[in-house]
């Protein structure tokens, strides 16, 4: 093996860590560093010493050397279709989900792994994708090779020995990663060794590239001036101690001694960092729901206008826009058809005078029709009253639909006006985020007991070499710990299923606006819909008429001793006729028009509140500030879940020893761990996935 770099104590943050070795298989092999190239991942530098790029088989690989420890690893890539042999990688793949005996990659990946183990000694190896099989193919040669590997793909069936343990290899699943989750989801687990799921990636579909491969060009996002880094290796939690992969199982046991305890004040310097990151996103989400209720009144005037607009843009009839507000046209419209009806009704008394002379009633006996249409003016103007009575109801539903039914479309069903939603995020974020302080302040006191606790073994010359399992009587009441009731969390009432609430709010208020829009609206509407459409009938009825008597003239042969007593009377009554009808048709033209409107929209009414539930939805919290609350709060989620697995190790490690000081930090630990699960159910609360 060739040593780069200078021999003798290496730190401990200087090997060639999982989270280096996830990092080297995600992001830097796909980079393609050349052979006796220099590059650095999380500082530590490494010299490439070899390259297995464009292989006939579709194997892409490099074999790299930590400049400081020495340790040689071989990363192999994931699937590569746009390279040279991209074909053999799309072919390799498929041969993945079969029981091929003999995959021709596999054996590549294989045949490298033993040519560079033979010139360098390999140390690891790693992959992503399709580079988890690849580096798997180097474990059929040594069962106890170290393997990492990030979202591997599966390998083919019967490849692995099942009797095999591969205490060794680890594979870390993203939680957003598309291929662990259809793998998940087809039940297909043929990976070896240790599997651990990392909180990495983010819920975004445009990151199915980077939450597959763990890292992006762009993996910090920031969120209300909060830098949120979604790094696969960012999320990778080591032992303070070993830097092993914590997962939460009980780690490598160490002996606690005067370093051991010094490593773990350092490594608390880290975790104080991890937790403000953690309270920073839950302030912050907290000041964003505070935001959410201060715009209430806008939101709910929002909404108001929404639904009007909405309705307004489903009218086509020029009259009847308005119909949804007090400044309505419809009401000034029904006016105007009265006046219609009123002046033609002057000009047919005028008519009926001359109708009812002796004459026309000659004429009236010889052609045999009766063309008198006083029934048909009072069944127009009859229906134009009710008109009046359906307006004015059509009126007071927009009116209380408006004024009382969105308002309480917020209150999950209180009768009163309420945001609920905002209000039970706001209580609950009041006692959440005074358990954060809580729990804070428990860290600080933790790592003043320990700092406390690594000066009283200085002091006393306690040290490395000794452990304190064998001083337990020198040292048991070295460190007093404060009684776990001073960092008692409260618990909140608020917010029990979570952020259920929300969708519980947004169907049961859709509900109640959809039957309540149909009963204050679309049954006025279709009623108003039929009676203009009786008084078309009677518009159209009373032209028609009026017509018979403009055709008679032309329709009969009047005896020669009677047509000089008519030729100046069919003038008058032809132009009586025509300033009847005239009107009357075009009344007639505009009543139709309204009575299409009001009947499409009686139809299409509950489309238009279908297609109003997105707007409700905004209006209970809006969208923009959901996502980033959501946002906040799954990062904060995240740390919480990291620093629980953290303490986990950190309880174990401090747990039955003899030394009394030693057993309270260990008791300490777990009362962080019990109150770090507390807050994290807390934070799940409010948290949308």
């Amino acid at each position: 093996m060739n040593t780069i770099g200078p021999p003798g104590s290496i730190s401990l943050k200087k090997t060639t860590t999982d989270p280096v070795l996830v990092e080297l298989a995600g992001s830097a092999s796909y980079k393609d560093p050349a052979k006796d190239d220099y590059f650095k991942v999380n500082e530590i530098e490494f010299y490439v010493l070899d390259t297995r790029y464009e292989d006939p088989t579709g194997l892409d690989a490099m074999t790299v050397q930590n400049t400081e420890t020495g340790e040689i690893s071989i990363i192999y890539q994931g699937t590569q279709k746009d390279k040279k042999h991209g074909d053999k990688d799309l072919l390799t793949d498929a041969q993945l989900t079969t029981g091929m005996p003999t995959i021709a990659q596999l054996e590549a990946s294989k045949e490298y792994y033993m040519e560079m183990d033979k010139k360098f000694g390999v140390s690891s190896v790693a992959g992503n994708s399709l580079g988890g099989p690849l580096a798997f193919s180097a474990l059929t040669v040594d069962p106890d090779l170290r393997c990492v590997t990030i979202n591997p793909a599966p390998t083919p069936k019967g490849y692995l020995d099942p009797d095999e343990t591969y205490s060794n290899a680890i594979n870390f699943y993203s939680q957003y990663d598309p291929l662990t989750s259809l793998t998940k989801a087809l039940g297909i687990d043929r990976v070896p060794g240790k599997v651990v799921e990392i909180e990495s990636g983010m819920a975004e579909g445009s990151r199915l590239g980077p939450n597959h491969t763990g890292f992006g060009e762009n993996e910090e996002i920031e969120v209300r001036g909060i830098t949120i880094n979604g790094a696969a290796d960012e999320h990778i939690v080591s032992s303070i101690w070993t830097g092993e992969t914590l997962t939460g199982d009980s780690s490598t046991r160490i002996e606690i001694d005067f370093e051991n305890i010094e490593q773990l004040s350092s490594g608390l310097e880290d975790v104080k960092g991890d937790f403000k990151l953690a309270k920073d996103c839950m302030d912050k989400s907290e000041e964003v729901v505070l935001e959410e209720g201060s715009i209430f009144t806008m939101r709910l005037e929002t909404m108001k206008s929404t639904f009007n607009d909405m309705i307004e843009e489903a009218i086509t009839e020029p009259s009847l826009k308005g119909i949804s507000r007090a400044q309505s046209l419809i009401s000034n419209e029904v006016n105007n058809w009265i006046s219609k009806l009123d002046s033609a009704e002057q000009h047919f008394l005028s008519l009926n005078g001359i109708l009812n002379s002796p004459p026309v009633e000659l004429v009236e006996h010889i052609i045999n029709v009766d063309i008198s249409v006083e029934s048909l003016f009072q069944e127009a103007r009859d229906n134009l009253n009710k008109v009046f009575n359906e307006v004015s109801s059509l009126s007071e539903g927009f009116t209380r639909i408006n004024d009382v039914v969105i308002p309480f479309l917020l209150s999950e069903a209180q009768n009163k006006v309420d945001d609920f939603l905002v209000n039970e995020m706001k209580d609950h974020y009041t006692i959440m985020n005074s358990n954060s302080v809580k729990v804070n302040d428990q860290l600080k006191e933790f790592k003043k007991s320990v700092d406390h606790f690594k000066t009283e073994l200085k002091n006393r010359d306690i040290t490395s070499a000794i452990s304190i399992k064998n001083q337990a009587n020198a040292i048991k009441d070295i460190v007093k710990m404060p009684t776990s009731n001073d960092f008692l969390l409260k618990e909140s009432n608020h917010l029990l299923l979570g952020m259920k609430v929300k969708e519980m709010i947004l169907e049961s208020s859709f509900t109640h606006l959809s039957t309540v829009t149909h009963v204050l609206i679309g049954v006025p509407i279709a009623a108003l819909a039929g009676i203009v459409g009786m008084i078309e009938g009677a518009v159209k009825g009373i032209s028609e008429a009026i017509k018979k008597v403009f055709r008679f003239s032309h329709a009969f042969t009047l005896p020669a001793s009677l047509f000089p007593q008519f030729q100046d009377l069919e003038q008058k009554i032809t132009t009586l006729a025509r300033q009847i009808t005239r009107p009357m048709d075009d009344l007639g033209s505009l009543l139709g028009g309204v009575r299409d409107s009001l009947f499409r929209l009686s139809i299409f009414l509950p489309i238009v509140v279908r297609e109003f539930k997105p707007y409700l939805d905004d209006a209970i919290f809006t969208k923009i500030n959901y996502a980033d609350i959501n946002s906040l709060n799954l990062a904060a989620k995240t740390q919480l879940k990291e620093l629980k697995i953290l303490f986990t190790d950190i309880s174990f490690q401090l747990s039955d020893h003899k030394a009394k000081s030693i057993e309270a930090l260990g008791g300490r630990s777990d009362m962080i761990l019990q109150n770090l699960d507390k807050l994290t159910e807390q934070v799940k609360r409010v948290t949308f996935q």
